[in-house]
């Protein structure tokens, strides 16, 4: 489990960034306590949405259509 500022030196983004994508692509996450913990397949989704953000230059909303039309809706 990746705490979220491991997580977001990993992807080289900021830490409210690392939240804001949490929330906006729906990456499962855990608690303990007042911390955000991450599997390792969370940050393998969370590399997909710096792709397709980032290097793709997808806005939100079509990143989040493109990963539903790759996850058949089971994202």
């Amino acid at each position: 489990m990746l705490r979220i500022g491991d997580v977001a030196r990993e992807l080289d983004v900021t830490i409210p960034t690392v939240r804001f994508w949490s929330s906006a692509f729906h990456i499962p996450l855990e608690r303990q306590g007042n911390q955000r913990r991450y599997r390792q397949d969370a940050l393998g989704r969370l590399r997909l949405v710096k792709q397709l953000l980032y290097k793709e230059k997808y806005s939100i909303e079509h990143a989040r259509l493109h990963i539903q039309q790759l996850s058949s809706g089971a994202w």
